[in-house]
């Protein structure tokens, strides 16, 4: 039994070095066997939690390692990770399982919306380590949906455009942008691009973070071009939805131009028609 034991402690280390070594070629600050004192007061221990913020986002993650227990330890654990993650207030909570869990405790952890590795999953995971650039410099260059992605991509994010995500409740939600930036399948960031004129309102935040929630989507954004109104935006700020105002790419001189000659062009007409005895129709308004 103690030479069991002094196995799985060597085999814990390197499951949490293999771990930390991935995080940080992802830039993230990896610290291990962490104590964090919660809102109760009571101080945990984590096996990793890894910090970054890429200047998109910022994010906090806690890892739990398991190695061979039985389904009732398994069970424990998964409650006590669970509960140790609300405690700190940490959203994205990641299980590693040696050799896998069983499918009831699979379930159970991702019913407290704790994401799975068993061992050949994490080993997938392991070998496309690459290193990512460190942060976005500023928001200013962003104006559309196109580079918006792009900026995400250049962060090392995977990127699913119209991703249509199955909730808890067994409803399907439509995002305009999810993504990882981890390679896997589980997509912490969600993105919705809203045009709504004139301005953002607080039921159009609601309505996202409630979806997100749904999907158990971690860093949640809305990216738009419409006045925030000061309710939607303390709304966001509570529910920590990330406002991002879009900066739409003002019209050249010569389109300007261009635009006001056509106008000119159709009131001409319009009066021309007008004397003749035709209809006269309204002249094209023009939209910033």
């Amino acid at each position: 039994m103690l030479q069991n034991k002094v196995k799985d402690t060597e085999l814990r280390k390197l499951v949490s070095k293999r771990v930390a070594d991935y995080l940080s070629s992802h830039n993230y600050q990896v610290e291990s066997d962490v104590k964090i004192t919660g809102q109760s007061g009571i101080e945990h221990i984590f096996d990793i939690v890894a910090r970054r913020n890429d200047g998109f986002t910022a994010r906090t993650m806690a890892v739990c390692i398991i190695l061979g227990s039985n389904q009732e330890e398994e069970s424990s654990s998964i409650f006590n990770f669970a509960n140790k993650a609300f405690d700190t207030g940490i959203n994205e909570r990641i299980l590693i399982a040696i050799p896998k869990l069983t499918p009831e405790t699979r379930n159970l952890a991702e019913k407290q919306r704790i994401k799975v590795f068993d061992e050949d999953r994490l080993e997938d995971l392991l070998i496309t380590s690459t290193k990512r650039p460190n942060r976005l410099e500023g928001m200013n260059n962003i104006s559309s949906r196109e580079d918006l992605i792009k900026a995400l991509t250049n962060l090392g994010y995977t990127i699913r455009e119209n991703a249509r995500i199955k909730g808890r409740s067994g409803i399907s939600h439509v995002f305009d942008v999810v993504a990882s930036d981890i390679n896997t399948e589980n997509y912490t960031l969600g993105i919705d691009i809203l045009k709504k004129q004139p301005a953002l309102e607080l039921q159009d935040v609601a309505l996202f973070d409630a979806k997100a929630f749904d999907c158990g989507i971690s860093d949640k954004v809305i990216a738009t071009t419409a006045k925030i109104t000061p309710d939607a935006q303390q709304f966001a700020d509570a529910q920590k939805v990330k406002l991002i105002k879009l900066n739409p790419i003002p019209i050249s001189t010569e389109e300007s131009a261009a635009i006001t000659t056509a106008e000119e062009v159709v009131k001409t007409s319009a009066k021309t028609e007008s004397k003749n005895g035709k209809p006269e129709v309204d002249p094209i308004s023009r939209t910033e």
